[in-house]
C-alpha cells in the first residue's frame, strides 16, 4: 500500500537541473507519485536499468518533502 502524493504546483523547477530530471519533475507535478509504506521515508526505488542516470536520482533527492502534498482524487 502507499499514499498518493503531488509535487506543488508552486514548487519552482530550477533551471539548472539537468533536462531528464525537469521532466520527471513536470511528471509529478501534473500526475503525482506512490509512495510505499515500506523501506525507507521518500526513497526512490525502481528496476534496474542504464537509462536511470545516478545523476538524475541524485538531484531527485533533493527535492523537499515539504515540496509535495497528499493527493486525493475527487469522486
Amino acid at each position: 500500500m502507499g499514499a498518493r502524493f503531488r509535487l506543488k504546483a508552486s514548487y519552482v523547477i530550477a533551471s539548472t537541473l539537468r533536462g531528464d530530471t525537469k521532466a520527471v519533475l513536470r511528471g509529478m507535478k501534473r500526475h503525482g507519485l506512490v509512495l510505499a509504506d515500506n523501506g525507507t521515508p521518500w526513497y526512490f526505488q525502481g528496476t534496474a536499468d542504464t537509462r536511470w542516470r545516478n545523476a538524475l536520482l541524485d538531484e531527485l533527492k533533493q527535492i523537499p518533502a515539504s515540496a509535495s502534498r497528499r493527493w486525493t482524487r475527487r469522486r
